[in-house]
């Protein structure tokens, strides 16, 4: 969404300009009229540009805005304080040009919730909606039972170095701040878990791991998937003063252990955040300069459905890799066989050649045997050493011919599982 925050001078500005549609003009009353007839996050998302935008806008044409906690009270049917407009500065612009959002090119168009599938777009939209604007009230009314629940948790914590409370109950909500910006917390947390709630995510505060223990974590439960979040305040830390006797023992040793080196001040700014890691989105919001963190209420509350989004499409992909990989696996186990099978074949190929041939080489041998004892002499006499050493050599013979020993494929197939292969090389 564009940050349009230009403002064009009325007398110097085109005609062409002021005549063309996408150019919005608004006089210091008009203005002054809009921010107080309904709250600016509205007005912004209207005119497709930020509410810092409009902020701006009042500041330059001096407009005063409404404060904190005013549409809260004018909800709860209370007369709110309008302010009066003040008159004009000398010199001060009178009018603001501007150029709404979506007249100006953008490159990627598409909303996000026209990312999002059907179930978690029509909770996006719950969120994003101009009337759906979470508004932190300055006293709560019936404050949710997990906000009651830690601010009595909280009323007689002790402090740590920070100033930063330490509740000694377990079940209370994620919150890490010093005991003056506490009721503030509070009061974000429970309008926060309300809004949440009303659209059906619940907030828990208990959690149970593997084996069924249970620990404190707070979560935000957004269509069965748990999303941890926390509140905490920052805390700036700076090196303290050091005293001459540790400066002294310093300067003998440069490793000497120095404790309490430094302090710890609470700065009052409060952060609400995603307690999860390389989202790709904004996951963490503070306090600023221009803006505080109750204006980020609804934009959390996107983020949380965002977040399932993203854990749905990493499961996915991880799937998808799964299967890759089980099918790759699959693919080289088949290689793998188909491999082994061949390798196998071939040795028991080899194996019976060199058997049919040895045979064939003994036959003959043993018939030049014969040939050789029957020149000059006759017949071999049956009952000779010889005429037994014939007989064993040609038993011998048909023991290693594989034609022999019918059926020849029972013959190769054994011979192919008996072989032994040596281990495949990959190199």
């Amino acid at each position: 969404m564009p940050d349009s925050d230009e403002f064009s001078d009325p007398e110097h500005e085109s005609t062409e300009t002021s005549a063309t549609s996408r150019y919005v003009r608004l006089t210091r009353a008009e203005l002054y009229e809009l921010v107080w007839a309904e709250p600016v996050a509205r007005l912004a998302k209207r005119w497709g540009v930020s509410d810092v935008a409009v902020a701006k806008w009042c500041r330059k044409l001096n407009v005063p805005r409404p404060g904190r906690g005013y549409w809260a009270r004018v909800q709860a049917g209370h007369k709110g304080g309008r302010g009066s407009l003040p008159p004009a500065r000398a010199g001060q612009r009178t009018e603001v040009c501007m150029s709404p959002g979506p007249e100006r090119p953008n490159v990627d168009a598409t909303p996000v919730s026209d990312t999002l599938p059907a179930d978690l777009k029509e909770l996006y939209l719950a969120f994003d909606s101009p009337d759906a604007h979470i508004e932190a009230p300055a006293e709560p009314v019936e404050p949710h039972k997990l906000v009651a629940r830690t601010q009595s948790t909280f009323r007689n914590a002790r402090a740590d170095d920070g100033g930063i409370l330490i509740a000694r109950g377990r079940w209370h909500l994620d919150v890490q701040v010093t005991r003056e910006t506490l009721d503030r917390a509070l009061k974000i947390l429970d309008a926060l878990l309300k809004a949440l709630e009303q659209r059906g995510i619940r907030v828990s505060v208990k959690d149970t791991d593997d084996k069924g223990q249970e620990f404190r974590r707070t979560t935000a439960s957004v269509l069965g998937e748990k999303v941890e979040f926390d509140l905490s305040e920052k805390v700036q830390r700076s090196a303290r003063p050091l005293t001459r006797e540790e400066k002294q023992k310093l300067a003998k040793d440069p490793y000497y252990w120095i404790e309490d080196k430094y302090l710890y001040t609470p700065t009052g700014s409060l952060r609400l955040r995603i307690a999860e890691t390389n989202l790709g989105f904004r996951a963490s919001w503070s306090d600023g300069k221009r803006q505080q963190l109750e204006d980020h209420l609804n934009d959390f509350a996107k983020a949380l459905i965002l977040t399932v989004n993203k854990r749905r499409l990493d499961r996915a992909e991880a799937e998808r890799r799964q299967r890759k990989w089980e099918e790759e696996a699959r693919r080289r186990r088949e290689a793998e066989k188909a491999w082994e099978l061949e390798s196998r074949q071939r040795k028991a190929l080899d194996v019976l050649d060199e058997r049919w041939r040895k045979s064939g080489r003994i036959r003959e041998f043993v018939a030049a045997v014969q040939q050789n004892a029957t020149e000059g002499h006759g017949p071999i006499d049956p009952e000779s050493d010889l005429a037994r050493w014939v007989e064993w050599a040609a038993a011998y013979a048909d023991t290693l011919d594989p034609f022999k020993d019918a059926p020849f494929l029972a013959l190769f197939e054994r011979t192919a599982r008996d072989v032994q292969l040596e281990p495949r090389r990959y190199w």
